[in-house]
């Protein structure tokens, strides 16, 4: 068990996943218009906090080779858990994650098509859509093949509320939303320009410019998804900071932090927003 421990406590960042898990269940309780349902929303509450996890432990095992040259004092390379461990732990988790489906079937169909499209979705991730190596050379395809799994996720903890919205235009500009967020995330931290160049960052594979053009459309797209959502100034006012931030990639690249900091903390923001907005209109 200790080595599994290690590897949670240093791969696993057990408070900020519980925080978006359960901002993401308050932001879909927040658009379902519906009444809170306690039960469901700690099913999904644990649920996403246990796909995260799952996605968390399958990146160790995938990135194994990778982590040996870039980042060996990460557990697996520096030998503090064995690989077989970590596959121990991914089939464990997966059970789990297995029951939760059913048990989302139990509460609603519709509910439990979308966790089980997301699981599957997950398990064609780890194996890298058996074209690994194909995807592995064109970074933005990747990034898009494994961040697209947020929009069905989305739409399941909608759907734990009220499964008839999942079809609606809130439905789908609560899922664009998320998705852009965490896919601004995504790229936000991999912007290091000396990282190693075996970690393909989007910043080394297509250069400031590209990169400062993803991010422009991935901020435009949250904020015609806080237009559908009537949100428009709580979504416009963070993708402008991140905007304005932007030039570093040329001026400053090496301080890439700070923006990698501020997309992080959009990230937060962004999944708690639908809910913030809700409790503010309500008081």
């Amino acid at each position: 068990m200790q080595p599994v421990k290690i590897l949670i406590k240093e791969r696993l960042p057990i408070v900020p996943n519980l925080i978006l898990a359960v901002g993401l269940m308050f932001s879909a309780y927040a658009i379902s218009n519906q009444a809170m349902n306690v039960f469901n929303f700690s099913v999904g509450v644990f649920a996403l906090f246990l796909f995260v996890s799952e996605l968390r432990f399958m990146d160790e095992l995938k990135d194994v080779e990778k982590d040996i040259i870039a980042n060996p004092d990460r557990p697996l390379p520096r030998k503090a858990v064995t690989e077989t461990q970590v596959l121990n732990l991914i089939l464990a988790t997966g059970a789990i994650l297995l029951l939760f489906n059913i048990g989302s079937f139990l509460l609603n169909k519709t509910s439990g098509v979308l966790l089980l499209v997301a699981l599957i979705w997950l398990f064609l991730m780890y194996r890298e859509f058996f074209v690994g190596l194909w995807l592995s050379s064109r970074p933005l395809l990747y990034a898009i093949s494994h961040q697209i799994v947020i929009f069905p996720l989305c739409l399941f903890a909608v759907a734990l509320f009220n499964a008839d919205l999942i079809s609606s235009s809130q439905g789908y500009a609560f899922g664009l939303l998320i998705l852009s967020a965490f896919f601004s995330f995504e790229i936000g931290r991999k912007l290091d320009p000396n990282a190693h160049e075996v970690l393909k960052t989007y910043l080394r594979v297509y250069g400031p410019k590209k990169v400062a053009l993803f991010i422009c459309i991935l901020q435009a797209l949250a904020i015609t998804a806080g237009i559908y959502l009537s949100m428009f100034w709580w979504i416009f006012v963070p993708a402008a900071l991140i905007l304005l931030t932007l030039p570093k990639l040329f001026k400053a690249p090496d301080d890439f932090k700070k923006l990698e900091g501020l997309i992080s903390l959009n990230l937060i923001y962004t999944v708690w927003a639908p809910a913030i907005h809700y409790f503010v209109e309500n008081l």
